[in-house]
């Protein structure tokens, strides 16, 4: 599809993001249109959608932005980060702690052909890369999914 966006004299504005799962994801222009190209695999067609289709259709529709899309949260999983990529996983609330933030624990392993876990999450957990794990009782950010 960029190709064919292309070849009819459209702009292409991004080819790559570094998040998991959600690529590759195309964003783009035709005319007065935008153009986004998803992923292939469900969920990362889901993620993609959510954090960068919705947020941008929302915009150029004219509805006002969510007051606050995302906050922090505490993990109640331990997980390898990935050194340069963000990962995007589905979560479930399991508990607040005394501070008043929400523990969250993770459903499934994050795959990106993986629906269901999605389907039964709260939210998505947003993990940020870096060299160190992420351990429980880490803050990471939490985007509800459910209304």
């Amino acid at each position: 599809m960029p190709d064919l966006v292309q070849q009819a004299g459209g702009r292409l504005h991004v080819m790559k993001v570094a998040m998991k799962p959600g690529k590759p994801a195309t964003i783009g222009e035709l005319g007065r249109a935008v153009y986004i190209g998803l992923p292939g695999n469900p969920a990362a067609a889901l993620i993609t959608f959510h954090l960068i289709a919705k947020p941008l259709i929302d915009k150029r529709s004219g509805k006002k932005p969510a007051a606050q899309l995302s906050f922090q949260a505490l993990s109640g999983f331990e997980r390898k980060r990935h050194p340069f990529r963000r990962e995007f996983l589905p979560v479930r609330v399991q508990r607040v702690d005394p501070s008043g933030l929400p523990v969250v624990e993770l459903l499934g392993r994050g795959s990106s052909a993986a629906l269901l876990p999605f389907a039964q999450a709260d939210g998505i957990a947003m993990i940020k890369p870096g060299p160190e794990a992420l351990g429980l009782g880490n803050p990471l950010e939490f985007t509800p999914v459910r209304q």
